[in-house]
């Protein structure tokens, strides 16, 4: 919050300086916008970047994610409006994803890692899907990176093809979902824990 003196607060008239302090204060935590009719300037940054004893209520845009984020005074999550959900891109090598990422993994030129997020937060969610549908070929494996993955200290190994995986981490461990039959003429089927713990076990 910015810092204001006042007069009442003071008990005597401002200096000069402190009312240009004021000034100055109110400008550096100002929300700018770019005309009446335009757009708002809110605060853009890295995962890394967020403030480091944030409030309830803080609103900012991760630039890692590409995605509106808010603080809501335990921990950070998406706000629907960063492109209409979860952004894609295709992976073909080891790869470390980013919490609220989604990630089109294609093992048809061979076999590789995606790790999570090393230090996630309740509600991150990371969605992987076979874009090559070869994983029962070349096995994707999803790292679990210090955490557990439905409570096992074990990598996730997938060999089931033409299968997307959703990974959401309840604070305690990742909890796995599922998603299967979505190759070309088929209806996508939601199969959930099923095959997530054919999947996780083996």
């Amino acid at each position: 919050m910015a810092s204001i003196t006042t007069r009442s607060g003071k008990g005597s008239p401002l200096t000069n300086a402190e009312v240009d302090a004021n000034f100055t204060n109110l400008n550096d935590k100002k929300v700018e916008k770019d005309a009446d009719t335009g757009a708002a300037f809110i605060p853009v940054g890295t995962e890394a970047q967020r403030p480091g004893t944030p409030s309830a209520g803080m609103f900012r845009f991760n630039d890692d994610t590409d995605q509106f984020e808010g603080y809501n005074g335990s921990a950070w999550g998406a706000i629907a409006g960063g492109g209409g959900g979860l952004t894609y891109s295709v992976k073909t090598a080891n790869y470390t994803a980013v919490a609220g990422e989604g990630i089109l993994a294609d093992t048809s030129g061979g076999a590789f890692t995606v790790t999570l997020p090393a230090t996630p937060s309740a509600g991150d969610q990371v969605v992987i899907a076979d874009a090559g549908s070869d994983w029962e070929t070349n096995n994707l494996t999803i790292a679990r990176n210090g955490s557990t993955i439905e409570g096992a200290s074990e990598d996730l190994t997938c060999d089931v093809s033409a299968v997307s995986v959703e990974l959401i981490y309840d604070g305690s461990t990742w909890e796995v979902f599922t998603k299967s039959g979505f190759l070309l003429g088929e209806a996508p089927a939601t199969t959930g824990k099923a095959i997530a713990m054919a999947i996780v076990f083996g």
